[in-house]
């Protein structure tokens, strides 16, 4: 369904306006959980680089090592979101 065929469809409707506030409401917060879960993902994509720049000057590192280095990245992300 095209999007102006959309707003045809619910232009037709009788809603009230306090069902079109909350449509709108929803239509909004689905589009910023949707924004900040691939800002998220693009974060964790570039700490992940970075982290593998960082192993790649390492010579080797322990499975320990590994193992906190992977849970600080992981904090990185969420403390960024």
């Amino acid at each position: 369904m095209s999007l102006n065929n959309l707003w045809s469809y619910l232009q037709g409707l009788s809603l009230s306006a306090s069902n079109k506030r909350w449509l709108a409401e929803h239509l909004y917060e689905a589009a910023e959980a949707e924004t900040t879960q691939q800002e998220t993902l693009q974060k964790a994509r570039a700490l992940t680089e970075e982290q593998l720049q960082v192993m790649e000057q390492e010579e080797f590192l322990s499975p320990e090592d590994l193992k906190l280095l992977l849970y600080r990245t992981v904090d990185n992300i969420y403390s960024q979101v």
